[in-house]
């Protein structure tokens, strides 16, 4: 329902939260996933959307503080990312196979240009950039 998908997308929220919190290796890159998929979760309200439209009014504005506070979220991540890898020399060159930082950079840049009611195309982002 609405009000479950703004929940789900807080709780998302949160995961990534602490996931990041323990600074343990790949826990950035375990956020963003959390990230990725509260921005799905979104994405399939908002396609729900016209068959929802009378109830989904009331629920407007926490969709707009949900899309606020994950792209908010989003956008720390990825520039604390870019610090941490920038600053290792060792993993300047590969976050993980195939992951360089110059993509997770261009990752971080398309994300700074982002509405926050744009943030449902974060999964289709995170897999240009990314994968």
């Amino acid at each position: 329902t609405d009000t479950g998908t703004v929940l789900l997308v807080h709780l998302h929220l949160q995961q990534a939260r602490l996931s990041h919190s323990r600074r343990q290796g790949s826990q950035g890159e375990r956020a963003l996933e959390e990230l990725v998929a509260a921005a799905r979760a979104l994405r399939d309200l908002d396609g729900e959307a016209p068959r929802l439209a009378p109830r989904l009014a009331p629920m407007r504005a926490g969709r707009d503080e949900a899309c606020r506070l994950l792209l908010h979220r989003t956008q720390l991540l990825l520039r604390e990312l870019c610090s941490r890898e920038a600053k290792d020399a060792e993993k300047c060159t590969e976050l993980q196979p195939g992951l360089s930082i110059a993509r997770l950079k261009d990752f971080y840049r398309a994300a700074l240009q982002l509405a926050p009611e744009s943030v449902t195309s974060l999964p289709e982002l995170c897999q240009k950039y990314l994968e």
